[in-house]
């Protein structure tokens, strides 16, 4: 049996593996980073609501 390497095949194929894990390299860190912004955003959600039930609390207390 005889084996034949084409280089110009083992090109494109080295090229589409490495697209392929770059595309999953950046899936992954679009998906953690989307994590991260939900975090952030209902920690500031959650703040935000304190922050405004303090306020209606304290206003009751000078509007009584």
């Amino acid at each position: 049996m005889f084996v034949v390497f084409n280089k110009e095949k083992i090109y494109s194929y080295l090229v589409s593996l490495g697209t392929v894990v770059i595309l999953f390299v950046m899936a992954i860190a679009i998906t953690n980073r989307n994590q991260e912004i939900l975090e952030t955003s209902t920690n500031a959600i959650m703040t935000n609501k304190i922050l405004q039930n303090e306020y209606n609390t304290s206003n009751n207390i000078v509007n009584s």
